[in-house]
């Protein structure tokens, strides 16, 4: 029968209290480590910078991640029912920590992202890579629910945070909120620089906010944006010895608002931005590390 091939329940036990047992003596080990992103701060003694820092949190997780979700599975689904049919009482007890760590060690992702934006900035992939941790988070916390009401619908829950935060992302329009967090971050000192050239690779929803770059006090940033802009005028516009003489013909399948929006905001600022651009000789490239 299926239920020959169904483990003891000392043997899930046993496992998972021996992974409990592992991370909570790793996690003790390495405090400063973990931690110290809370506090705004790369952990002391350590060489890397705040990307490597970024990047080993999130790999660590998903490494941790994706570990646990097989072991709970496994015990789980592999363990002997108790009378009830239900997996016993210790296995489901146990399952708890492991779900507990999968959520420190993604809370403690977060933060070190968080402390890598905080220094230089949003892109695509630290936004994204940020959503990520907390789907997983929230997953987890749905697989510590199951453990104690059968019927909570695991799987459907699971789905469905992801389809809402599929949802979520593509409403918010995720180039205008990285260009417009840069920008605000920038323009209020809590960065010191700001990368123009990543701005300048993102939609037509980013334009607002590299025109107001223009008005900044740095001489580098100001041409920097200039430059950004008047590239893309090119592609907006017929453009005849620095003046806009027309604009490109698009479909009705390619009318979007942001794309209008930006032609607004360039013909607009058109002299502006012809005055500032930098001679040839002085360009600068001023990019930054991507995570």
């Amino acid at each position: 029968s299926g239920s020959s091939f169904r483990l003891p329940a000392a043997t899930s036990v046993t496992v998972l209290t021996v992974l409990s047992v592992f991370y909570a003596a790793y996690l003790f080990s390495q405090l400063a480590y973990f931690f110290s992103a809370f506090s705004g701060f790369l952990p002391e003694n350590y060489s890397f910078t705040a990307s490597e820092y970024a990047r080993r949190g999130f790999f660590e997780l998903c490494a941790v991640a994706g570990i646990n979700l097989c072991v709970i599975v496994f015990c789980v689904c592999a363990a002997k029912r108790d009378k009830s049919g239900r997996v016993p009482l210790p296995v489901r007890l146990l399952s708890l920590p492991v779900c507990l760590f999968s959520a420190v060690f993604a809370v403690t992702a977060l933060s070190k992202m968080f402390l890598y934006i905080d220094s230089f900035g949003l892109t695509r992939l630290r936004l994204m890579t940020s959503v990520f941790m907390a789907a997983l988070l929230l997953i987890f916390a749905g697989a510590a629910v199951y453990m104690f009401r059968p019927g909570f619908p695991v799987i459907k829950y699971a789905v469905t945070v992801l389809a809402c935060i599929a949802v979520a992302s593509g409403y918010c329009d995720i180039d205008r909120t990285i260009a417009r967090c840069n920008t605000q971050w920038y323009t209020s000192e809590k960065l010191s620089e700001i990368d123009v050239n990543h701005l300048s690779g993102l939609s037509d929803s980013a334009v607002p906010y590299m025109a107001l770059l223009l008005d900044s006090k740095d001489k580098d940033v100001s041409e920097q944006a200039a430059k950004a802009l008047y590239s893309r005028a090119e592609k907006l516009f017929v453009i005849e010895k620095d003046s806009i003489a027309g604009s490109r013909k698009n479909g009705f399948s390619e009318y979007n608002y942001s794309r209008e929006k930006a032609k607004e905001i360039i013909e607009e600022r058109f002299d502006e931005i012809i005055s500032l651009l930098p001679e040839p000789q002085e360009e600068k490239n001023c990019l930054t590390e991507y995570f």
